[in-house]
């Protein structure tokens, strides 16, 4: 079952899911410019194809050194990307 959906997600039309560049511009950067605000797009264009679990990571939180500068940086990266994918999916039911 599960080696039939990855199938599934490797013909064309499927596998259009992964250009984000399909994606209005506005779109894009709502989400953000960095990798999780882009996996986050992408985490929606999946679920829209009938992905069922899609994990996006956002990793660097052990800031033990230059705490608030990373931890500012990380959270501004968080809020775009998880905000817009939330709105997104809310928006499309």
């Amino acid at each position: 079952a599960a080696a039939d959906r990855a199938v599934r997600l490797m013909r064309p039309d499927a596998a259009a899911a992964f250009d984000l560049g399909r994606e209005p511009a506005a779109v894009r950067a709502r989400y953000g410019p960095g990798l999780f605000g882009q996996g986050c797009l992408l985490a929606r264009r999946l679920v829209e194809r009938g992905v069922p679990f899609v994990e996006v990571t956002l990793d660097g939180w052990d800031t033990h050194q230059n705490n608030f500068d990373q931890v500012k940086a990380l959270s501004a990266a968080l809020d775009a990307g998880f905000a817009a994918l939330l709105a997104d999916l809310k928006d499309r039911g």
